[in-house]
């Protein structure tokens, strides 16, 4: 019984662990999200997206 009850509690610590980990991810995600809506409202993307995305990925771009 001993090991089993040590092993539960062993357990239960992880458990807890983990849901702080998955708490403090949930809110990093939460401030990225915002963050990211702060930067769209600055610098709004569209017209440019495509080239940008593709010089991202090593496209060299050129003006026509």
């Amino acid at each position: 019984m001993a090991s089993r009850t040590g092993r539960s509690r062993n357990e239960s610590v992880e458990r807890v662990k983990a849901r702080k980990r998955i708490r403090d991810s949930e809110e990093t995600v939460k401030i990225l999200r915002e963050a990211a809506d702060q930067v769209g409202a600055v610098f709004p993307q569209g017209r440019y997206l495509l080239a940008s995305e593709l010089h991202d990925d090593g496209v060299r771009i050129r003006r026509a």
